[in-house]
């Protein structure tokens, strides 16, 4: 079975290394198209992937397609409907929920393309990625069993009901940056206090990493680690007021809210 990326951005590009990295799939199967032909060969050569010159080379050459193009593309890139008959095709583009596309396969209801819509982040690339998949779908039921299998193997997979595909994408799929920025912040304070800022950006790294990691394996609540590490009186309490003073809870809750408004 060959898959196809049609599209070859940040995201496109993650998951596609994640997989062949995680040997889920193997480099020869695995094709993409792009506009920038130049750059698309380069990513192509380093992955040991192939790159295909036009949309209709890496249809014919795929039977899965995951869409890795922005919301805008998709009518343009699909617009040959009769091409990607038979096909499965994979969104990764936000906003497009499996209704999206019956509406946009509504003038051609007998093509026979199947579709399913998720909702990846960028540490897939690393095998340790989170992507959310609707529930709804069009695939057959071993097409559907085989893909979520294949994607284990680089993600947590997450099926949720369309009604909190947005929600749940924004949480997996944005906030990697939120957290990115929450690491810059303490390595800057680490350097304002004498760090080296390499030393600064491991330790913050490696420290949300260990606690998101005990979190998962022991079922402890988030409040409950908290409070582990909260002496009275001690300069880790300090700092959780610190932060509700500052409105850390408010400001992360805005943040899902703006990346929500906009999906």
């Amino acid at each position: 079975m060959n898959v196809g990326f049609l599209g070859f951005g940040a995201m496109g590009r993650a998951l596609a290394e994640g997989l062949v990295h995680a040997g889920a799939l193997q480099a020869a199967q695995v094709y993409a198209c792009a506009l920038n032909q130049e750059k698309l060969r380069a990513q192509c050569t380093s992955l040991g992937i192939g790159a295909c010159a036009s949309v209709q080379e890496l249809v014919q050459k795929s039977e899965w397609i995951f869409l890795a193009v922005k919301p805008s593309q998709i009518s343009t890139v699909l617009r040959d409907r009769q091409s990607f008959q038979g096909k499965v095709l994979i969104s990764l583009a936000a906003g497009m929920s499996c209704a999206a596309y019956e509406a946009l396969f509504a003038a051609d209801p007998h093509q026979g393309i199947r579709h399913l819509s998720l909702l990846p982040n960028l540490p897939c690339q690393v095998a340790r990625g989170v992507i959310i998949a609707e529930a709804r779908h069009t695939l057959h039921h071993d097409e559907h069993a085989a893909l979520l299998a294949v994607l284990r193997t680089v993600a947590q997979v997450e099926v949720v009901d369309t009604a909190y595909f947005a929600i749940a994408g924004v949480i997996a799929g944005c906030a990697p940056a939120f957290a990115a920025q929450f690491i810059e912040a303490l390595a800057d304070a680490g350097v304002r206090y004498g760090l080296a800022r390499d030393q600064a950006y491991r330790l913050a790294a490696h420290m949300l990493e260990g606690t998101a990691a005990l979190i998962q394996h022991s079922g402890v609540h988030p409040a409950q680690l908290k409070d582990r590490v909260c002496s009275p009186a001690g300069s880790t309490i300090r700092g959780v007021l610190a932060l509700e003073e500052q409105g850390l809870r408010r400001a992360v809750i805005h943040a899902v809210r703006a990346a929500l408004s906009s999906s």
